[in-house]
């Protein structure tokens, strides 16, 4: 049996509520808009003789709003052998290092190894390229996965149990809540990024799984790091692909110019191909969950997952919107990529690619 344990302690991270989204790329199912805001974790995590399992993150709660109804438990959480567990209520990073939620002191476990990712009502668990990998049951992950309930996560030989077994409740009550409080709607304006993997069906036809899981885990996680570099957030993994967003007010165009010259680096490396685009527009939060989260939709949204669709008929590694280089053109150099039309909006729209 397990013999060191551990005592989890407050954090704050991310969980949200259902809402339609488009969707891209190969695996991409039905996705939903993501939200930011605070939970707990609270319990008692044994560790296996291999490694210790602690948690050393401390973060005052952001407020009363975030903690679960009187009487009721949050609806999802992961399980040890012993019962022992982690509540979780939004996104939970592990890995080997301390600037991890929960670090596993294990030479086996990656440095960033996974994430635990929230997004839309559900849990989906997003291997960072982790060099001994991440399965579920008996399958390696090698594309953002949906947790079920009842659902192994296996890292190296730690296995973790996911429970949700108040998911759909839990769901309808967000739900509600949404509907009663709609008033919360806000309009910010915003930068929108969708980052693609190019030739996903070729991948998964000619790379062996765990080759094919190291490459997209380290492709996720080279291009969240340079997001956040920049202030910015990855709003929702989508398969093969990402949306992220920054706040205008808080982002200078110099600084998304230069992520933009930082992801066409990433993106000269070759391995694996990818396209993005960027749009600048106003977005919709919705602060209407419990929680106190933000949930965005919008023209804009909707506008950016269009633009990326258009960027693969075109073939463009990069395209921007008339919007994003009115802010851009002192320090970009483009050219035109012509006049389109965008499904499900009128008229027609600038386009353009930068002169790397």
């Amino acid at each position: 049996m397990c013999s060191a344990r551990m005592r989890v302690v407050q954090c704050i991270s991310k969980s949200e509520i259902p809402v339609p989204m488009p969707k891209i790329g190969l695996f991409a199912p039905a996705m939903k808009s993501p939200h930011s805001a605070g939970f707990r974790l609270s319990g008692v995590i044994s560790a296996c003789p291999q490694g210790t399992i602690h948690h050393i993150k401390k973060v005052t709660h952001q407020s009363d709003s975030t903690a679960a109804p009187a009487g009721q438990e949050w609806p999802a959480w992961l399980e040890k052998p012993s019962g022992e567990r982690v509540t979780l209520s939004g996104n939970l990073s592990i890995g080997r290092t301390a600037s991890n939620q929960l670090v596993v002191e294990d030479q086996r476990v990656s440095r960033r190894h996974a994430i635990i990712h929230a997004q839309g009502g559900e849990y989906w668990l997003v291997d960072l390229g982790s060099r001994n990998g991440t399965s579920v049951g008996e399958r390696r992950v090698s594309q953002p996965v949906r947790l079920r309930d009842g659902d192994r996560i296996n890292i190296c030989s730690f296995v973790f149990t996911f429970h949700e077994p108040g998911a759909k409740r839990a769901g309808e009550s967000f739900t509600q809540a949404a509907m009663l409080t709609r008033a919360e709607i806000v309009t910010v304006p915003c930068w929108l990024m969708i980052g693609d993997i190019v030739g996903s069906t070729a991948l998964v036809q000619t790379l062996p799984p765990d080759q094919l899981a190291m490459l997209v885990g380290k492709w996720f996680q080279s291009c969240r790091t340079l997001i956040e570099q920049t202030g910015g957030s990855v709003n929702k993994y989508l398969g093969d692909g990402f949306l992220a967003f920054w706040r205008e007010r808080s982002t200078e165009p110099a600084l998304l110019a230069k992520t933009l010259a930082s992801v066409r680096q990433l993106q000269l490396q070759a391995s694996p191909s990818f396209r993005f685009v960027l749009h600048r527009g106003d977005v919709f939060f919705d602060g209407a969950v419990p929680s106190g989260e933000e949930n965005l939709s919008g023209p804009a949204v909707t506008f950016v997952f269009r633009m990326e669709k258009l960027g693969a008929s075109l073939q463009k590694g990069c395209l921007l919107s008339g919007p994003a280089i009115s802010a851009l053109k002192d320090l970009l150099q483009v050219q035109p990529a012509g006049e389109h039309s965008v499904s499900g909006f009128s008229g027609q729209f600038e386009f353009f690619t930068p002169e790397w």
